[in-house]
């Protein structure tokens, strides 16, 4: 393995796929809050590291934590397993850590994963890659994204992450649809 290479995954559209009605997350969020709201991530930022973000935190999970019963791994494990030997392999999510570690663990590969960050840890994207590559000694141009929301890409090539997006079409970041796609073009920028 790489050790001068971080690969940092997003959860949600990248390793998997989460089958969640995040308007009925809305309506039960605002119901909590007595007031409607209009985007889960404005209000995870709004009230983190209070009493409130638990309780909102609490109840995303749970819609999180059901979705996990259909949650399918989008890697194969090969592809994984290639994927860490090209370079260090770590998970930036807006999910809870109970909902990660609980997939990680179904599935048998939560030894590929050095770091885990999550919103209980920080609530944006670049915040918790800072963390993650801080505490791995990494550089932020040895560091890659592969997220599917160009607006955690948007966050992150401020501070000099490369990023892809993940099953999407997008103008300004690289654009890969499989792993073997990544695996490619992550190999190729490995041996640069």
């Amino acid at each position: 393995m790489s050790k001068n290479l971080c690969i940092i995954l997003d959860f949600d559209g990248v390793l998997t796929r989460l089958d969640i009605d995040w308007k009925a997350v809305i309506e039960k969020v605002s119901n909590v809050l007595g007031v409607r709201i209009s985007s889960l991530y404005e209000i995870i930022l709004k009230y983190w590291r209070t009493s409130l973000y638990n309780t909102i935190s609490n109840v995303i999970e749970e819609f999180e934590l059901q979705s996990l019963n259909n949650a399918k791994l989008i890697p194969t494990i090969d592809e994984l397993d290639k994927l860490s030997r090209i370079g260090r392999l770590c998970i930036a999510s807006l999910q809870s850590r109970k909902v990660i570690e609980r997939f990680l663990k179904k599935y048998g590969i939560e030894n590929y994963f050095e770091k885990i960050m999550t919103r209980d840890d920080y609530p944006r994207k670049y915040m918790q890659i800072f963390k993650i590559i801080n505490e791995l000694n990494i550089s932020p141009e040895n560091t890659i994204l592969i997220d599917d929301l160009e607006r955690n890409c948007d966050e992150c090539i401020e501070i000099g992450i490369r990023c892809i997006i993940f099953g999407r079409e997008t103008q300004r970041y690289t654009c890969l649809r499989t792993f073997r796609e990544i695996l490619d073009y992550v190999g190729k920028i490995k041996s640069n």
